[in-house]
């Protein structure tokens, strides 16, 4: 498996992809079978299954709209990369039509795996300002 910085380019780009298109359990693939995912005011979230299950039941709360991440640190020295950023999602929420705009970063540690290639172990989410409701 590839584990250079293109194909680690082209796992991000995919997994962004994902999360742009609410594509929640397909995101879970991309992760590694040990990994945690920490999103704010929440106990961490162990595991490829679990994950798979909590973005899928963020997919069915939330509708994305759209989503803009900015890579603004990347270090990929395989067999290990790492990834800081921001984005800016907009999103409707499904119980009540509001649309929401989410300002947020976020940081992921991805490791090569021979047989699976780039997968995230540790992802984590933070907000950097108020979510704003949208007219």
């Amino acid at each position: 498996m590839d584990s250079g910085r293109a194909a680690f380019e082209a796992a991000l780009a995919t997994v962004d992809d994902l999360f742009r298109h609410d594509a929640g359990k397909a995101m879970a693939d991309w992760f590694a079978t040990d990994a945690q995912l920490l999103w704010p005011e929440e106990a961490p979230i162990i595991g490829q299954e679990a994950i798979g299950q909590a973005f899928a039941d963020f997919a069915e709360a939330f509708e994305t709209i759209s989503f803009v991440p900015e890579h603004d640190l990347v270090e990929v020295a395989p067999p290990l990369a790492v990834l800081i950023g921001s984005f800016i999602e907009v999103r409707r929420v499904r119980a009540t039509g509001v649309v929401e705009r989410v300002h947020g970063r976020i940081v992921y540690a991805w490791r090569a795996e021979p047989e699976r290639g780039w997968r995230i172990v540790r992802a984590m989410t933070s907000r950097y300002a108020p979510d704003e409701v949208e007219p």
